[in-house]
């Protein structure tokens, strides 16, 4: 699941670990090469502000590691 390293690679870009989040998105990428930031943002699944404030933060990692924002 390309998911699964996409949400690791912001995971180890909010903790400072751009190597090896680099790592992780480039292993997104060759599991779902069309994922973008703006594709995941779409797949929110709820209003609720507490889980859009903690997927801002989701989206932040991303773009960090790299991830496109498409």
């Amino acid at each position: 699941m390309s998911i699964v390293q996409y949400l690791l690679a912001a995971a180890l870009a909010q903790l400072g670990h751009m190597p090896e989040a680099s790592e992780a998105a480039a292993a997104g990428r060759r599991l779902d090469p069309n994922f973008t930031v703006a594709r995941f943002r779409e797949g929110a699944r709820s209003s609720n502000p507490v889980y859009l404030q903690q997927r801002e933060h989701i989206y932040e990692g991303m773009r960090k590691a790299g991830v496109p924002e498409g």
